[in-house]
């Protein structure tokens, strides 16, 4: 009986081990690494969309996957990923795509709920207002001569005001109050208690369309103008606008940390600990995310190798820069028509280096790549790679 019992386990291994195989075969195999069928699919879906213009075939593409990822590899053999600004960059952007995920289900509703109930509670049986104002800052403590030119000014702007001028012009011209001047010195729906409380008992003191005297704040002079009233509307009306100003404040964020105090406080784990088990987790359930997270880590990988290895060096050899531009000085000069319209033949590399600098670079890529693939092992099964969006 124990024999069959290990043996029935044996089989059930295998078969799964077959099952996942079938399910997403190995398409290629770069340098002791499996690329599965899905990780392929990932990045050929989302590199050859069809605003591409280059968009190339899948098999076309294979061969640029494989330079991919030897260049991957490379990188990793100089152990460029124990740097510890790539280990830093990286987790910066792979913690941005977990975060959110960490948030409890309802949690953003539920403050929505928390803050429209506050402000329910404040407004109670008055009403909101749309004030606007156009706002001169000046400390109470500022010296006399100081608050004396900001109250002549406040009051010029007010005689322009009773003079006709209009008060939305004034406000975009005169206000230093940087977020409502733009549009007008309009602030936004507050209701009782919202504002300053010297604002605010003027502010419900005026009908729609009255202007109030120059009024002295703890930080400022303020005249303002009553844009409109209304009564507080019911969650349903106003959770969408609420979503949004919240949001504006850091709502995502706040809900962010608040879960990741929680998780590190149950677990007396380091919020290092728990991003890196949030993201195993996570990864497993969600080849989406897996391989976003991959192609950033490995992106960052590449670009530290290419540029360490082949383009900076390439940008700084000024002799090199200048035989290949003597080899290839056709392809840098003007067309007989550009010649005629009067422009000037090229004399020097220095003339185009930026060009002549991405040719260079180009070439010593190509290079590279020939080097990898001579260094490394590679293998394309092209039977499972026909499967590809084929399945």
């Amino acid at each position: 009986m124990r024999h069959l019992l290990s043996y029935s386990v044996f089989l059930f291994l295998c078969s799964a081990s077959v099952l996942a195989q079938v399910s997403d075969p190995i398409v290629m195999r770069v340098a002791g690494y499996d690329v599965t069928r899905s990780e392929f699919e990932y990045n050929y879906n989302k590199n050859n969309t069809d605003g591409v213009i280059d968009k190339k075939t899948v098999a076309e593409y294979a061969e640029l996957f494989v330079n991919y990822k030897l260049k991957v590899q490379a990188a990793k053999d100089i152990h460029l990923d124990t740097l510890t600004s790539f280990k830093k960059e990286f987790r910066t952007y792979r913690d941005q795509q977990i975060r959110p995920l960490l948030v409890p289900e309802g949690a953003e509703e539920a403050e929505v709920r928390k803050y429209y109930d506050a402000q329910a509670k404040r407004v109670g049986d008055s009403y909101m207002i749309l004030p606007a104002h156009i706002f001169l800052p000046v400390q109470q403590q500022a010296a006399p001569e100081v608050q004396a030119k900001a109250h002549e000014r406040i009051d010029s702007i007010y005689k322009a005001l009773q003079g006709g001028a209009d008060f939305a012009e004034l406000a975009k011209k005169h206000s230093e109050d940087r977020m409502t001047a733009p549009r007008g010195g309009v602030i936004q729906w507050l209701g009782p208690k919202d504002f300053l409380p010297v604002l605010d008992s003027v502010a419900y003191t005026l009908r729609i369309g009255d202007v109030s005297k120059p009024v002295q704040s703890p930080v400022g002079w303020h005249i303002m103008k009553m844009m409109d009233t209304k009564w507080l509307e019911p969650y349903d009306t106003l959770a969408p606008v609420l979503r949004q100003q919240l949001a504006a404040r850091g709502l995502h964020e706040y809900l962010e940390r608040q879960a990741i105090d929680s998780l590190t406080k149950a677990s007396g784990k380091s919020v290092e600990q728990i991003m890196d088990e949030m993201a195993d987790k996570y990864s497993a359930k969600d080849n989406e995310l897996k391989y976003l997270i991959q192609e950033y880590h490995d992106g960052l990988l590449l670009f530290e190798l290419m540029s360490n290895n082949v383009w900076q060096p390439a940008a700084a050899d000024t002799v090199s820069l200048e035989n290949y531009f003597k080899k290839h000085q056709k392809k840098y000069q003007p067309t007989k028509e550009e010649l005629k319209a009067g422009k000037q033949k090229v004399k020097s590399w220095t003339e185009v280096s930026a060009q002549v600098v991405a040719d260079l670079q180009d070439e010593r890529t190509e290079e590279y790549v020939k080097q990898l693939r001579k260094r490394y092992k590679y293998e394309i099964y092209k039977k499972e790679l026909k499967t590809v969006n084929n399945h």
